[in-house]
């Protein structure tokens, strides 16, 4: 995600100034005006008599305070308003804003879906150090889960195979995807002796054949955004920073960038 958006956990001890609201209803996204796709500006959605299920705050975008929320299926919407789905969301906003979306409902869902220990049962409890539900029984945490995909573009000379639902609305289309799958190798997912234009002379004047390795990378991520408090990473209790070698090894670099928020 950009540079305009840092991700916080921790809100800000007043709420008196407009944050900019990812409202959720029925797994649309609520729009405060539905021809320019305004998301809602204010400083809690209980000013338009909207009361929240759950709430998640997401950090800054360019320096305006984020929350995600839940609201409830029966409740009704102030004038204006209207529900969004979200694929529908993406094609009327910038793409830092999209991503942004996608985050919070992630997040939205990942709670809603946690609100009990897997283990025993037990209510879980929020974390306040990090993104991150706890179980104060038997301190099983969880955290909300990461799915690989991967997504190919097939080319026959300048035609492209694209696929679709059957419960998409009609002309809709999309590019060749999938998830991986529980005990699936990176391996599996992006072979290395395939053809590739990244690895074809004609296309490209990269000698290292490692296309598979770009695609792999794209599964893993290949940057990582934390939070540092009193000067330390702050890291769940079986969380670490890892880096994988997958067209190696040779000579690598490791970049950092900080960013700070006053207050």
């Amino acid at each position: 995600m950009p540079e305009r958006y840092i991700p916080l956990v921790t809100p800000p001890p007043a709420q008196d100034s407009p944050a900019l609201w990812f409202a959720f209803q029925r797994g649309s996204i609520l729009v405060s005006n539905q021809e320019s796709a305004a998301l809602p500006c204010c400083c809690t959605l209980e000013e338009h008599g909207v009361a929240a299920v759950r709430s998640h705050y997401l950090g800054l975008l360019d320096d305006q305070h984020c929350y995600a929320a839940e609201i409830d299926d029966a409740h009704p919407l102030p004038a204006g308003w209207a529900p969004l789905g979200l694929r529908d969301l993406f094609g009327m906003v910038d793409s830092t804003l999209a991503a942004l979306s996608g985050r919070a409902l992630q997040i939205i869902d990942w709670e809603r879906n946690h609100q009990y220990c897997s283990r025993c049962g037990t209510p879980m409890q929020p974390r306040t150090d990090e993104r991150a539900r706890a179980c104060p029984a038997c301190r099983f945490t969880s955290y909300p889960p990461v799915s690989p995909a991967v997504m190919v573009l097939i080319t026959r000379g300048r035609e492209l195979l694209l696929a679709r639902k059957a419960v998409w609305p009609a002309g809709r289309y999309s590019a060749i995807a999938g998830f991986v799958e529980p005990g699936e190798m990176l391996e599996d997912t992006v072979a290395r002796d395939k053809y590739y234009l990244h690895n074809d002379p004609d296309h490209y004047d990269c000698d290292r054949q490692n296309a598979d390795a770009h695609l792999r990378a794209l599964l893993l991520g290949h940057s990582l955004t934390m939070q540092i408090t009193g000067g330390e990473l702050v890291l769940g209790q079986w969380q670490r920073v890892m880096m994988g070698e997958l067209d190696g090894p040779r000579t690598r670099t490791v970049r950092a960038q900080v960013w700070g928020v006053a207050g």
